[in-house]
């Protein structure tokens, strides 16, 4: 079971994706799940997350409607939202390009 929940908003941020995921299932530590807030992307990086997360259910993608406005707002709003998904006595956040 999971104890930290790991949150990580992103919007057009393909390029990151990848590495994004791999380091997070290299962690040696296997007690979280992370939770993926694409917030309005238009470059194809919320499918290749998707893609990407696939089988693994550590992972969960949250795709924002983009009618909301939410592709112009800082990263405050995802975060907001998937803190209402954490279930763990711990949350770290973590950005796309770390």
């Amino acid at each position: 079971m999971a104890d930290v929940t790991i949150i990580t908003p992103f919007r057009d941020a393909q390029a990151f994706i990848p590495g994004l995921i791999s380091n997070l299932q290299a962690q040696s530590h296997t007690g979280w799940r992370a939770l993926l807030i694409d917030h309005g992307s238009l470059d194809g990086g919320g499918g290749l997350a998707d893609r990407s997360i696939a089988g693994d259910p550590r992972f969960q993608l949250i795709t924002l409607p983009r009618r909301f406005g939410y592709e112009r707002q800082l990263p405050a709003i995802p975060r907001n939202r998937a803190l209402a998904d954490v279930s763990t006595p711990l949350v770290a956040f973590l950005d796309v390009d770390d």
